[in-house]
């Protein structure tokens, strides 16, 4: 006799409990769900309205206004990945007398991320709502004005617009903006509506400079693009052509520095500090050691070797050394005979000629 489906259910879930079905009140919480096979998973699909009410973190859905997938974080549902990679829309629209609602290409996060525009005059985001693709104006668009709305959606999460408003008086003419455009051209100011050419203002840190003070009771907007978060360059993503000349300092240096391949020093010296090492070999057989102005060391592990005709000790650079000191048991090998010290550190002398 065939098993009902529940029994399948049953046999499914095992030890784990039940298994919370779609509108059923059944509930349980799993460690680790595996799926195998190569088909897919359907996930919720809803507009914004129908967000859960009470959403946990961890949350996931489709969200059918803005057309991606989103999860539910930090007290706020966020996109995830999936939508659209388009970061600047616009759509241009005209006016028939009767219509307020307007469709758009994509549809923005929110009013922060839509400049509106009316025969040319910036429209403030609080005369507009956005809901999903649809941004809608207070009043109906008269007949046969020009609507222009450009929207943002960034691949990189952050806002894209900050907004600043201010009121004239007729004689203030330094405003202070909540965050630094760094440049004018970064910002967008408009009094009444109506555009500000970049010669009518000046930005120094995050005040704003006008020429001319705004009259009074004029409505002042300054639009500052900016972004609160950029995401991380992928592994091998950045080429030295990306960075500038002299770039990398000291402190980025600051650890242990492993060289590959051919070093070359051209144009300056190897410097290192007093009471310093420069070490060689893997297991650091030979070390230069640099202690003060008074003396420094060559140390090596076994034999060391100095292949040359003639070998000079100075005291500078002309004068001859006047004394080689070899410890006790240490000797110097020449050609035509050997320089050594016995057990009580004296000086004996092989063959050596002139």
């Amino acid at each position: 006799m065939a098993r009902s489906k529940s029994r399948n259910i049953a046999d499914l879930i095992g030890d784990r409990g039940a298994l919370n079905l779609n509108s059923n009140s059944l509930s349980s919480t799993f460690t680790d769900i595996d799926f195998t096979g190569t088909g897919s998973i359907t996930l919720p699909v809803g507009t914004t309205a129908q967000r859960d009410s009470s959403p946990s973190v961890g949350m996931i859905r489709f969200n059918s206004d803005l057309g991606v997938f989103e999860g539910y974080k930090a007290g706020t549902w966020s996109e995830i990945g999936g939508g659209s990679s388009d970061t600047w829309t616009t759509d241009n629209f005209t006016g028939n007398g009767s219509t307020a609602a307007y469709t758009l290409t994509q549809a923005p996060a929110s009013e922060d991320n839509v400049i509106a525009f009316i025969e040319g005059v910036f429209q403030n985001p609080a005369d507009y709502v956005v809901s999903g693709t649809t941004i809608t104006f207070d009043d109906n668009i008269p007949s046969g004005q020009k609507v222009v709305v450009h929207t943002v959606k960034a691949t990189v999460s952050g806002n894209n617009l900050n907004l600043d408003e201010f009121t004239g008086n007729g004689s203030n003419t330094q405003f202070t903006l909540s965050i630094n455009p760094i440049d004018e051209r970064n910002s967008m100011v408009y009094i009444d509506g109506v555009y500000q050419n970049k010669d009518t203002y000046s930005l120094a840190n995050q005040v704003l400079h006008f020429a001319t003070a705004p009259a009074s009771s004029a409505d002042i907007e300054v639009l500052t693009f900016t972004q609160t978060s950029i995401n991380a360059p992928t592994s091998n993503s950045v080429g030295t052509t990306s960075l500038i000349d002299d770039s990398v300092t000291s402190p980025k240096l600051a650890h242990t520095l492993t060289l590959q391949g051919n070093t070359t020093i051209s144009g300056g010296h190897l410097n290192i500090d007093d009471d310093k090492r420069l070490k060689l070999g893997d297991n650091d057989e030979f070390t230069l050691h640099y202690h003060n102005s008074n003396y420094g060391h060559i140390v090596n592990s076994g034999t060391l070797y100095l292949d040359a005709e003639t070998i000079s000790l100075r005291t500078d650079n002309s004068g001859i050394a006047e004394t080689l000191t070899l410890q006790a048991n240490h000797r110097a090998d020449f050609a035509n005979g050997i320089v050594a010290t016995s057990g009580s550190g004296t000086v004996t002398a092989g063959t050596v000629s002139a």
